[in-house]
């Protein structure tokens, strides 16, 4: 009762799309994020998946590709069926790529863009700036800067679900103060790792 009376008192974000696919949608009702797919246009050619195919046998023993979310062999049969002149792009192991969203918005909160669980888990697909931060006063084209930490090259697919977005209110505290020193506290300078794991 309490979100909806937010919601109803809030301006809800206003979205250009290249098509309806591409506008962030929950998967589920309770869902927080947003799912955000890539926009690709570029068709996957021989070389590309000659490339793939090269970078997949130096970087690991494993000698295979991720499509569909699925790790693949090199030699399956089907590999060049599921890729070849479909609209995506592969991302190497350790390359960072910045894939569009096929989307534009207008929020009055702000927006972060964070991964998706299983791909950062399965695959370690995530992204290099996680969160990103979309400002209520930007207008320009969404774009993720997906990042592979994982051993294999990965296939992502025109409309594949890449980021999360979530929307946040943030508190505007104006102008910072600068002053030569600040209030203590117990933790004080105690930072990284400084309370434990237990």
């Amino acid at each position: 009762m309490l979100q909806s009376k937010m919601l109803a008192s809030v301006n809800r974000p206003k979205v250009v799309a290249v098509h309806q696919l591409y506008v962030p949608t929950k998967s589920s009702q309770e869902a927080v994020g947003y799912d955000v797919r890539a926009y690709i246009t570029d068709l996957c050619t021989e070389e590309h998946l000659l490339d793939a195919a090269s970078m997949a046998w130096s970087s690991s023993n494993e000698h295979a590709v991720v499509v569909d979310g699925v790790k693949t062999a090199i030699t399956d049969s089907c590999l060049k069926e599921k890729v070849l002149g479909q609209c995506g792009t592969f991302i190497y192991p350790q390359e960072r790529r910045l894939v569009s969203c096929g989307f534009q918005i207008q929020t009055p909160v702000c927006m972060m863009l964070v991964p998706r669980s299983g791909l950062a888990c399965k695959y370690g697909l995530t992204l290099s700036n996680s969160p990103g931060i979309v400002d209520p006063d930007y207008r320009g084209d969404i774009k993720v800067c997906l990042f592979n930490t994982g051993s294999l090259p990965i296939f992502i697919r025109d409309k594949d679900r890449v980021a999360q977005a979530l929307f946040i209110y943030t508190l505007s505290v104006g102008t910072l103060i600068e002053v030569e020193t600040l209030d203590p506290t117990e933790r004080d300078h105690a930072g990284f790792g400084s309370t434990g794991i237990r």
